[in-house]
């Protein structure tokens, strides 16, 4: 009897012995694999088919993996993608995870290391597609366009909460929900932010930063898509200079010095009061407002010159 399939991953490799090794390895791990020998062909695979996930080589003919990464994510595809290749430099790798990929992993890569990601991302990618079956059910009308809603399961998968707010989403259109959507964002960011610390707290410890700063990184994207999507600018452009930040920390790792994790702490404790006021908790006052503005702007510009820094 027939086992099935953990999930349907598709491969783009334009080398044929590449990609035929990489489809067994992905089986072995219980994958379903659909195989592209450029990005081309896999435009057109995905025309068609709904995989979990992707991973592509780099450097290909007709459309190269950084084309095809940036196509489906301009489309509103966000599977979870990863770049494998041996030419994966840090100019590459900053540009891909600005483009919004997973993360990047150059060859020759441990397999342990490919097992653990595509572990990592079909998690995500099954939570998100759990989450867009359920709106979609409600919502039959709606349109295929990224929603709030799509941002703030992202957000939650990435640690994969059980108990996370987003499982339990309102449904309809009606301002009471644009409210609890809001609240709901504000108590996801705020659970999440506490994984960030304790992330950003390891990093003076750790001798592989990498797998933080790819979850911060990560972290950062959301939130920065979710307040987009809200109109929440303080906390996108915030967000936004602290994504950054981890892109350049994730591909030089020279920059990860005290100075830097110190403006980072301040930069999530400023983050942390802005997602807090969302909830009405604890709402800020006529005298904290301006403040608490000038910082935000203050510590983006800290962050925009940090690597100035060594």
């Amino acid at each position: 009897m027939a086992t099935e399939p953990i999930g349907i991953l598709l491969t783009v490799e334009d080398e044929p012995e590449i990609r035929n090794l990489m489809s067994m390895y992905a089986e072995s791990l219980g994958f379903s694999v659909l195989e592209a020998e450029d990005g081309q062909a896999a435009i057109e695979i995905l025309k068609t088919e709904n995989p979990d996930v992707i991973i592509s080589d780099l450097k290909m003919p007709r459309k190269d993996g950084m084309a095809l990464l940036k196509e489906i994510r301009e489309a509103g595809n966000q599977t979870p993608f990863l770049i494998l290749s041996a030419f994966t430099g840090k100019d590459y790798t900053a540009r891909a995870l600005s483009l919004g990929a997973f993360d990047c992993l150059e060859k020759p890569f441990k397999p342990n290391e490919l097992k653990a990601l595509l572990h990592e991302m079909l998690r995500v990618s099954k939570a998100q597609k759990g989450f867009l079956a359920k709106t979609s059910s409600a919502n039959p009308n709606s349109a295929s366009t990224i929603s709030p809603e799509d941002e703030i399961m992202k957000m939650s998968s990435l640690r994969g909460d059980r108990n996370s707010a987003a499982a339990n989403l309102p449904a309809g259109g009606s301002v009471d929900r644009n409210t609890q959507l809001v609240k709901m964002f504000a108590a996801e960011a705020q659970n999440q932010l506490t994984h960030a610390v304790k992330a950003l707290t390891d990093l003076k410890h750790s001798d592989s930063p990498g797998w933080q700063l790819g979850y911060l990184f990560r972290l950062m994207y959301s939130i920065r898509s979710t307040a987009a999507s809200m109109h929440l600018e303080e906390i996108r452009d915030l967000s936004h200079a602290m994504e950054q930040t981890y892109v350049l920390l994730r591909v030089r790792t020279s920059y990860l010095n005290k100075m830097t994790l110190a403006t980072l702490r301040v930069a999530h404790d400023l983050l942390h009061r802005h997602i807090e006021i969302l909830d009405g908790k604890t709402p800020v006052s006529a005298e904290e407002k301006p403040a608490l503005s000038q910082d935000t702007k203050n510590i983006i510009q800290d962050l925009k010159t940090v690597a100035l820094s060594k």
